[in-house]
């Protein structure tokens, strides 16, 4: 969120032309499939990389092995994989709001700060509430990416249910594992959308 709506007002503040032009480009990258992605930065990281071989050429004194796989990577690889599930909600919610209200909040004396708690946010909750839950549902279930550019102290909920299945052949834990897992998207989901819905009815 923190990213995404900083991205969404320069997408929806931006002229037609460039609105098109910054759309395409953040939606370029689901044009190659996820697996390909997540490789080729572990690649481009990896030993024979360009990074590892820029630091050896410069004589910087690195790890090459934590380097190629951490927690950084994996955020990394997370925020890439699903920011624009967060500002194209967002993008189709400041479409709709009334930026007069930003500027009267400014002439009523209000901060930047002010403005964004008490105007942005809650103009814009039912954009926010599907972007958390279109983050937050595959975001939840993901493996691919702790799995490529992680370490096994780099375990979300869908790894640990895939190695209970796969590896511990411990099928009845990893079906629990797998109930709560999507009793808790249900109830997430559902706050998420009743959030969205009632700031839709109120501001209708």
């Amino acid at each position: 969120l923190l990213i995404g709506f900083p991205m969404a007002w320069a997408i929806s503040t931006s002229t037609a032309r460039q609105r098109s032009t910054l759309i395409f480009l953040l939606a370029l990258p689901f044009l190659m499939n996820l697996v390909i992605r997540v490789y080729a930065v572990r690649l481009f990281v990896g030993f024979e990389g360009p990074i590892q071989e820029l630091f050896r050429w410069t004589g910087v004194e690195h790890d090459p092995f934590g380097f190629t796989r951490n927690q950084f990577l994996v955020l990394y690889g997370m925020v890439t994989s699903y920011l624009p599930f967060m500002v194209f909600p967002l993008c189709a919610a400041l479409e709709k709001f009334e930026f007069a209200q930003v500027e009267a909040s400014y002439d009523l004396g209000a901060s930047h700060w002010q403005t964004l708690i008490r105007v942005l946010i809650p103009g814009n909750r039912h954009g926010i509430a599907y972007g958390c839950l279109l983050v937050f549902i595959p975001s939840m279930g993901e493996f691919v990416i702790p799995d490529l550019l992680g370490s096994a102290k780099n375990m979300l909920m869908g790894n640990l249910i895939t190695e209970q299945f796969l590896k511990a052949r411990d099928w009845p834990f990893g079906a629990a594992l797998t109930v709560i897992f999507v009793a808790t998207l249900i109830i997430f989901a559902i706050g998420l959308l009743r959030l969205g819905g009632r700031h839709g009815k109120a501001s209708a």
